[in-house]
């Protein structure tokens, strides 16, 4: 007689077993039934889980109707929420990935498809389909941004990326701030990013001049301060907004013109002193001691340069070359005129 005892082998099945998706190119019938799956998707028919995505105080919350055993069985995510950790909830807070991104998750898993409407949707839902080990839709999301990548979508990608580990970054968008830099600046979406994203543009960004760098810094800058209070309540000033990005411009790429029009003009933003002290240098390298924050690196931005010899703490410039303090604190295009004589 045949034994029905099952093999060890059968038993040791793992418990969740993903549904295979269906490609795009499947037949009608097969999309249909995909399209009338999402037709659940936030309706209250036979819905047994709410969420709540509220991301920030200062958004209304939205709630999302779901199902939990069609959740459970598309995702090992939620069938862990589900029926492990979280048994008896029925309702549950999102505020840990973008809400559009979530919805674009869950429409990913109604539908097998993933059809985002707008760039920053697959944005969000890339970073929601990381967080809930979604690897199909990671591809197809990242295939999408990859696709429809431009210079004025670089600074949103990267604020929702927030990061500065250049590893994370998708190779595309460092590759379009290395060769199309001017136009990356010059997009409406720089003067709204991030600090962190700010951060990697000045790290990356190439094929531009440093003055259109600094300027577009300090445009950067005024839009900051406009929106942003000190402790206190105080407005951020335009110094204030761009003093921490300083070690990351190139000063000393500057002609001595640029130098006086650009950050010299701006008061508060600098010293006498370092100013005294990066103009100097710009005029003659390595005649004067560098503030200790300066950036050092003498390669343009859009071409290689000659390196020059400048003083380290080892090899410093005598203190009585700097001249004395003065109350005013930007530098006058009379202070370059003499320079330029030099």
């Amino acid at each position: 007689m045949e034994s029905s005892v099952r093999s060890p082998s059968a038993s040791k099945a793992p418990l969740f077993h993903p549904p295979s998706r269906t490609s795009p190119s499947a037949s009608m019938e097969a999309t249909f039934m995909k399209n009338n799956k999402e037709r659940f998707l936030d309706n209250k028919a036979l819905s047994d889980v709410v969420f709540i995505l509220r991301p920030g105080s200062d958004r209304v919350p939205r709630t999302v109707h779901a199902h939990r055993q069609y959740l459970a069985m598309s995702n090992e995510m939620f069938y862990t929420k589900f029926y492990l950790n979280e048994p008896d909830e029925t309702q549950f807070n999102i505020d840990d990935v973008h809400p559009d991104g979530f919805y674009g998750l869950l429409k990913y898993l109604y539908s097998g498809m993933f059809r985002p409407i707008t760039f920053e949707e697959a944005m969000f839902t890339r970073e929601a389909a990381k967080h809930y080990h979604e690897l199909e839709l990671i591809k197809e999301s990242t295939k999408y941004i990859v696709d429809n990548l431009t210079p004025e979508r670089v600074c949103p990608l990267l604020d929702c990326l927030d990061t500065r580990d250049l590893t994370i970054i998708d190779k595309e968008a460092i590759t379009m701030l290395k060769n199309s830099g001017t136009e990356v600046l010059r997009s409406d979406t720089f003067v709204k990013c991030s600090d962190t994203t700010l951060n990697v543009v000045l790290d990356v960004v190439g094929n531009v001049t440093e003055k259109f760098v600094f300027d577009s810094v300090e445009q950067w800058a005024i839009e900051k301060s406009r929106k942003v209070l000190h402790a206190d309540g105080t407005l951020l000033s335009r110094e204030d907004a761009m003093r921490p990005f300083l070690p990351q411009l190139r000063l000393l790429n500057l002609s001595p013109k640029d130098y006086v029009s650009g950050p010299g003009k701006l008061r508060k933003l600098l010293t006498d002193h370092d100013n005294y002290a990066i103009l100097g240098n710009i005029v003659e390298p390595a005649s004067l001691r560098l503030p200790p924050w300066t950036n050092r690196d003498y390669n343009t931005r859009s071409q290689f340069h000659t390196h020059y010899r400048i003083y380290s703490s080892e090899n410093e410039a005598p203190d009585s070359k700097l001249p004395p303090r003065s109350s005013r604190s930007s530098v006058s295009s009379k202070d370059g005129d003499s320079w330029n004589g030099l």
